[in-house]
């Protein structure tokens, strides 16, 4: 004789959760692609949110109100590259909108 398990298996089709959790992905897609596509209208606290998380550990960060006028004075305060949210900072700096500023140039 087989004795009987403690734990019952269920029978029939398995019921998800409900809706909430794909609405919540679709909605973290959304942000993802409008992020993408418009960095400069991305809320104020996810940029600094993304600048804190670029700017762990590092030790030359920009000091506070600073102001370079082109890449080449953010290289030789040593610095570069300029995080968003950063001192420093600025969309003229940023040629690619990746929300670095004064980044090397990777180039053929």
């Amino acid at each position: 004789m087989v004795e009987p398990t403690p734990f019952r298996r269920r029978r029939g089709p398995r019921r998800s959760g409900g809706v909430g959790y794909p609405i919540f992905v679709a909605g973290c897609a959304v942000f993802a692609v409008l992020a993408v596509l418009n960095p400069d209208k991305v809320p104020l606290p996810f940029q600094r949110l993304v600048a804190a998380s670029h700017d762990v550990g590092r030790e030359n960060a920009p000091p506070a109100g600073v102001y370079y006028p082109n890449c080449d004075a953010a290289r030789a305060a040593g610095i570069a590259p300029i995080y968003q949210g950063e001192p420093g900072y600025r969309k003229e700096l940023d040629r690619d909108s990746d929300w670095l500023a004064c980044e090397p140039y990777r180039g053929m």
